[in-house]
């Protein structure tokens, strides 16, 4: 089967995924790319949620709020949420939503972790548990050395009692974090980072959520 265009757009669309049904496409799309601060780096901006069927068509809106910044989105297993990493004033926010009515938000999650940042909480990476009662995210924490930058560290959040269980220690910049369809295991990216501290070399691991073992993926065969 051949590449083909899907969406043609002036803006520019990013991190799509299925729904749980293999039906509809989720993504996002960023309506700006620049800087709002001479002094800033130019990075995306103007973020929305959108949905499709797999041939383009039936293109609808999901959300209307004009995102600073969206994480990457994950459908629950009934296909009837969604939750994404929000940017607020004040730092970040877990954000739930109806897949069918998507305007209001359902919930507002903003799970506290040991040595949060004093500039305010970093999420990233919310992934649906099987279970759909629970969520897995990454967020950051104080280095154990102040120049180390933060620790993004794994956690599970029960969504209705708001309990948060710590998986991970120490990760240093982390990112990527997926989960298995079957809820045992989790993969994600530590990175190295240059002189300049800059990232510039992934190394991936399987977090086991029984055991909370973690394993590096040493990948052989090319070069």
């Amino acid at each position: 089967m051949g590449l083909h265009p899907w969406l043609s757009s002036e803006t520019s669309d990013f991190r799509p995924l299925f729904s749980p049904d293999n039906k509809t496409i989720v993504f996002a799309r960023s309506g700006y790319y620049g800087s709002y601060s001479p002094i800033a780096q130019p990075y995306r901006h103007d973020w929305n949620f959108y949905a499709a069927d797999l041939d383009g068509t039936n293109l609808r809106q999901l959300t209307n709020d004009h995102f600073y910044m969206v994480s990457d989105a994950s459908v629950s297993p009934d296909g009837k949420s969604m939750i994404f990493v929000s940017s607020e004033e004040h730092g970040d926010v877990i954000e739930v939503r109806s897949v069918e009515d998507p305007a209001k938000r359902m919930q507002v999650l903003r799970p506290q972790v040991p040595k949060e940042p004093s500039l305010g909480q970093l999420f990233n990476c919310p992934n649906y548990m099987p279970d759909g009662k629970s969520i897995l995210y990454m967020a950051a924490s104080n280095g154990r050395l102040l120049w180390s930058g933060y620790d993004y560290d794994v956690y599970q959040m029960d969504i209705a009692t708001g309990a948060v269980e710590r998986l991970t220690t120490g990760n240093g910049y982390a990112s990527d974090l997926k989960a298995s369809a079957d809820g045992r295991v989790t993969v994600f990216l530590k990175w190295r980072s240059d002189w300049r501290r800059t990232p510039n070399k992934s190394e991936l691991y399987l977090l086991d959520l029984q055991t909370h073992k973690l394993t590096p993926i040493k990948i052989n065969g090319l070069n």
